[in-house]
C-alpha cells in the first residue's frame, strides 16, 4: 500500500502480508493523513515507511519484517504516534 500524494487520508484496518519492499509507505506528498489498525506481516523492507509529515498513527502492528518495523524519515515529532506495535524502530 503505497500513499504517494494524500491529504486527509484515512487508512484503516488493512492487512499487508510478505511484500518484496515497504507494506505501507507514506510519501512525501502525504500530509494530514491517519492510520489506523493497520497490519504488516513480514514486510520486504519497512512495515511501515513514512516520509509525509503532520500524520497520525494509532493501533497498528507490524512484525517479522525484513527491514524495520518503522522508518520515519521526518523529524522528531513531525508525526503522531498512539498505541502502535512496533519491535524494530529505525534509528
Amino acid at each position: 500500500l503505497d500513499l504517494d500524494e494524500a491529504t486527509g487520508l484515512l487508512a484503516t484496518r488493512n492487512t499487508v502480508k510478505k511484500t518484496a519492499a515497504d507494506a505501507i509507505g507514506l510519501r512525501s506528498g502525504c500530509a494530514g493523513c491517519i492510520v489506523a489498525e493497520n497490519t504488516t506481516v513480514k514486510a520486504g523492507a519497512s512495515g511501515f515507511h513514512v516520509e509525509g509529515v503532520g500524520n497520525t498513527f494509532q493501533k497498528n502492528v507490524a512484525k517479522k519484517s525484513q527491514g524495520f518495523d518503522l522508518t520515519d524519515d521526518t523529524s522528531a515529532g513531525d508525526n503522531v504516534y498512539v498505541a502502535n506495535s512496533f519491535s524494530k524502530i529505525a534509528p
